[in-house]
């Protein structure tokens, strides 16, 4: 894990002030908090239904950034900063009618406070959820596949993550192995079979 004083990708040799202000920024704009330069949801022209709204990409093309890692990965996003700013918004707007409409009835008063909570939490989820990535990378940093081979030359990843090559698979403890080094194969596969073939033959016998 890098350390929260890492300086990866595009913000290297960056002071903390600066790498703050950078990661929000590139929140507020719904780009990619590495890199940028990669937007994290679809744009409004491509939204078709309410998951299109809410749901980012996986990922971030250029630098590799992963956006939805894991269900539940965006649950203190909606409940601790959307939730919170639609709720702060609810409780202004309610001390607002107080103080110049105290002679709104209660339900009246509790539609006013009430429906920019619900506006307000539907247009700023996708903030929100920026707000969060730009929170986590800067609390575990991401560092580019091309930082990692090149040492980091504040390009930003370049072309995109590379694809990380699979370990070999462990052979089996239980399985045999011929002389060339070929679990259950070659000489071992046919002494087994040989000695199956004996204990059947003295079995008849």
């Amino acid at each position: 894990m890098a350390s929260p004083n890492d300086s990866p990708g595009p913000d290297a040799g960056a002071s903390l002030p600066r790498r703050i202000f950078n990661y929000l920024w590139r929140a507020t704009w719904l780009k990619c908090p590495v890199c940028g330069t990669r937007p994290i949801f679809l744009p409004l022209h491509r939204v078709r239904s309410f998951h299109d709204w809410f749901t980012p990409l996986d990922g971030c093309p250029r630098c590799g950034y992963a956006y939805d890692r894991e269900p539940g990965y965006f649950l203190l996003a909606l409940w601790g900063i959307d939730y919170g700013v639609a709720a702060v918004v609810g409780i202004l707007t309610a001390v607002y009618v107080q103080i110049f409409h105290a002679d709104w009835s209660y339900t009246k008063t509790l539609l006013a406070a009430g429906l920019p909570v619900g506006i307000v939490g539907f247009l700023f989820i996708r903030h929100a959820k920026a707000y969060f990535l730009a929170i986590d990378h800067l609390a575990d940093p991401y560092i580019p596949p091309s930082d990692e081979e090149d040492g980091g030359d504040g390009g930003g990843g370049g072309g995109g993550g590379r694809t990380p090559v699979p370990p070999a698979p462990e052979d089996d403890p239980g399985e045999s192995r011929d002389p060339a080094g070929q679990p259950g194969s070659g000489i071992a596969l046919e002494q087994e079979a040989g000695a199956r073939r004996e204990a059947e033959h003295a079995g008849i016998r």
